[in-house]
């Protein structure tokens, strides 16, 4: 089942990337429910065996060197699920293998440890978001809520490390997001429990209102 699957969407990549007359395509709306149907987690194909096969294929062999599934998934995809898609500018820097089905393909957001040591120094650029290193121990909050103090004393009333809270608290709905994080080295756990991770990111920046023109992050936001 998984082989006539597989072999069934690259045909259809093929075809809405290559051929102009087929008569599925004179039927967009199946295109719709086909294209509907493989975003179905039931129906996850493991990217790995798609790319596989296209390679293993004599048909591949007769289109350019740089075909590959990413890009005629990023193809068909395209129309119906932009909004959703990766900017077409990283393509050649995805690689099939770290790929797990079409919506880790469409993920538009990958985190990275920056290598600076200012908490404020985050970037974001093409498809990445780079995060300096946060420790979250017992006294996290107090840190915080007394340089967030200090910050609004300075003269040009400012308040950088309440941006900074603000914006790792959208980043961190809930202790899988923290999770997530963890696993890309970007927060240090001290406290072993990615639930308190989470409630004291939150309470840290209850009082917070983030304004889109005077933060900081309002370009990264």
């Amino acid at each position: 089942m998984m082989l006539m699957d597989s072999v069934f969407i690259i045909v259809i990549f093929l075809i809405n990337g290559y051929e102009d007359v087929n008569r599925l395509f004179n039927k967009p709306w199946m295109l719709g429910d086909i294209a509907f149907d493989m975003f179905l987690i039931e129906n996850h194909l493991p990217f790995f065996i798609l790319e596989d096969l296209f390679k293993a294929s004599e048909i591949a062999s007769r289109f350019d060197e740089e075909c590959s599934v990413i890009k005629l998934a990023y193809k068909f995809f395209k129309d119906d699920w932009n909004s959703l898609l990766s900017t077409e500018g990283i393509l050649e820097e995805m690689k099939a293998s770290e790929v797990a089905h079409f919506v880790d393909l469409q993920a538009g957001v990958k985190f990275k440890l920056s290598p600076s040591k200012s908490l404020l120094d985050m970037k974001f650029d093409r498809g990445i978001l780079e995060i300096p290193l946060l420790r979250v121990q017992d006294s996290t909050e107090i840190y915080f809520r007394n340089l967030r103090a200090f910050d609004k004393c300075d003269i040009l009333d400012q308040d950088h490390i309440g941006d900074y809270i603000s914006m790792i608290n959208f980043l961190v709905i809930s202790p899988k997001d923290v999770e997530i994080l963890v696993e890309n080295r970007i927060i240090e756990n001290w406290i072993h429990d990615n639930e308190a991770v989470s409630t004291v990111l939150h309470d840290i920046s209850k009082p917070n209102d983030l304004s889109q023109n005077n933060s900081i992050f309002a370009g990264l936001v």
